[in-house]
């Protein structure tokens, strides 16, 4: 993961591991699909969505000490940054092709 990186250390988790944890967090979303529709409208918010990569990001690590809660922070929010840039971009592509 990106911790691994800034550290300059061995991947703790191969890429596709991420992808794959990710992937399943996407995918999980749909076993709770029925819930309350603002519970879930609260995981399309950037604080709904770095709770989540920080927990995924939590159980990677957990026990590892060369890595800081500010480094799973960082890590948390560097992915959030990056689903609102995708989010934005498929937006303007959809808005555009219509």
């Amino acid at each position: 993961m990106l911790i691994d990186y800034f550290k300059g250390k061995k991947s703790h988790a191969d890429n596709l591991n991420v992808f794959l944890l990710s992937f399943t967090a996407f995918a999980a979303g749909y076993t709770v699909a029925d819930f309350h529709e603002k519970f879930l409208d609260f995981f399309t918010t950037p604080l709904g969505q770095f709770i989540v990569y920080y927990i995924i990001l939590h159980t990677v690590y957990v026990g590892d000490p060369e890595v800081t809660t500010n480094d799973l922070i960082t890590e948390a929010l560097i992915y959030v940054l990056i689903l609102q840039v995708l989010k934005l971009v498929i937006q303007k592509y959809h808005s555009n092709s219509t």
